[in-house]
């Protein structure tokens, strides 16, 4: 078992600080990456990146599997796509069908990759710890 410790991030001088960590996201077929900061979001069933990183990974973001999607503000479609998912702060890394969305506006981590860790949210403190569970 492995702890790590991860401090809340401000992303915009206006924003709160959240629980978002580093990750990688690679598109094995064309060896283009993104390395960006996710929001870790309980109440998300799937991890989903903003429409636009699907071309910048050189996927065809409208051939991907085309999936009807509950969000924050309503319904909307993702296009799913194959990629590899590489979290470095805590060691992760994995093959995961990634639900690409026009109009996200932020990468989100959801329950379909916390499920595979204990997250402990520390608010007052600004910081979250994740349990990798080995």
């Amino acid at each position: 078992m492995s702890l790590f410790k991860i401090n809340f991030t401000q992303i915009g001088t206006k924003d709160k600080f959240r629980p978002y960590i580093e990750f990688i996201i690679k598109n094995t077929e064309t060896d283009k990456k993104i390395n960006a900061m996710a929001l870790i979001d309980t109440g998300a069933d799937e991890c989903a990146l903003p429409g636009f990183y699907a071309t910048i990974l050189g996927h065809n973001l409208e051939n991907g599997f085309k999936k009807d999607v509950k969000v924050a503000g309503g319904n909307t479609v993702a296009f799913r796509h194959t990629n590899k998912l590489i979290i470095p702060k805590i060691n992760f890394i994995k093959n995961m069908i990634i639900d690409f969305i026009p109009n996200l506006h932020i990468p989100i981590i959801g329950v379909n990759l916390i499920e595979n860790f204990n997250v402990f949210l520390y608010y007052p403190k600004k910081y979250f710890i994740i349990d990798d569970l080995k």
